[in-house]
């Protein structure tokens, strides 16, 4: 007359009961029986809570920081974003000085810098350039159309950590 339960069925129907008995101890203002509160879809802080009590309002403006521009090396895309520049630097071992950084910048086949960022020159070769540029500028410096790549320098090769072993060819273009 009734069909036979199998294992399959006592372990489904005790899983939906254990889930409906523990759903169940919260109550709707995410309050519990013992005087706690339930992690269940409880708001985090006020205007999570506002937010839920108005359903039709705005929420809340994301938290964004800008994009990292393709030609720009992560650790120098961090640089720009951080909030303590100088220990940033230190703790990555990058060369700064008076808010510029030392990078190594691969232009593209036209060796043609853009003429509205200062970049402060130490080295040059074919299609590399080692100079300090202002932090702020390293998103700009990357986004133009004359630059492949704005990274930190290598060690150990032509590349190096420290401008001050460099001939200087200083060369300071207009703003």
């Amino acid at each position: 007359m009734y069909p036979q339960l199998t294992d399959y069925h006592v372990l489904l129907t005790t899983s939906v009961l254990f889930m409906i008995l523990i759903t169940g101890c919260a109550g709707a203002d995410g309050s519990t029986t013992d005087g706690g509160s339930s992690d269940i879809a409880t708001p985090v802080n006020e205007t999570e809570k506002q937010a839920l009590a108005e359903p039709n309002s705005t929420p809340p403006p994301a938290i964004t920081t800008p994009s990292r521009p393709a030609g720009l090396d992560s650790t120098l895309h961090q640089l720009v974003i951080a909030e303590d520049r100088t220990q940033f630097a230190q703790q990555r071992g990058l060369d700064i000085r008076d808010d510029t950084v030392l990078v190594t910048i691969e232009v593209t086949p036209d060796n043609q810098l853009p003429q509205s960022i200062p970049i402060d020159v130490k080295t040059r070769s074919a299609n590399k350039i080692l100079a300090y540029v202002a932090i702020e500028d390293l998103t700009t410096l990357a986004q133009n159309e004359a630059i492949r790549t704005v990274r930190v320098p290598e060690t150990g090769n032509a590349d190096t950590n420290r401008a001050d072993q460099l001939t200087p060819t200083h060369i300071r273009l207009p703003r």
